[in-house]
């Protein structure tokens, strides 16, 4: 997560700039500069989201309950952050 804090300290266009200057010019240059520039946002938001959910009544009980952690924990953890992402997206 410090890595991600370092990245957030620029700003996404100089990143973008950066990655672009590194790496020959092109159409799959700047899409992947833009994609690598909105990263450290997107991990903020997940990491809140999970954060978030880890901490909910339902998620206590089913640990008290002795649920397998496996696939409960993938599927709440994977499935509820994806709200917040797509607000985010669009």
């Amino acid at each position: 997560m410090r890595l991600v804090d370092v990245l957030l300290a620029f700003p996404a266009i100089l990143l973008a700039l950066l990655f672009a200057a590194i790496y020959k010019p092109g159409t799959l240059t700047a899409m992947s500069a833009i994609g690598l520039a909105s990263v450290p946002i997107f991990a903020k938001l997940m990491r809140a989201a999970v954060l978030k959910v880890k901490h909910e009544d339902f998620v206590e009980g089913a640990r008290a309950l002795g649920a397998n952690p496996g696939p409960f924990y993938g599927d709440t953890f994977c499935l509820a952050p994806l709200r917040p992402s797509s607000c985010r997206i669009t």
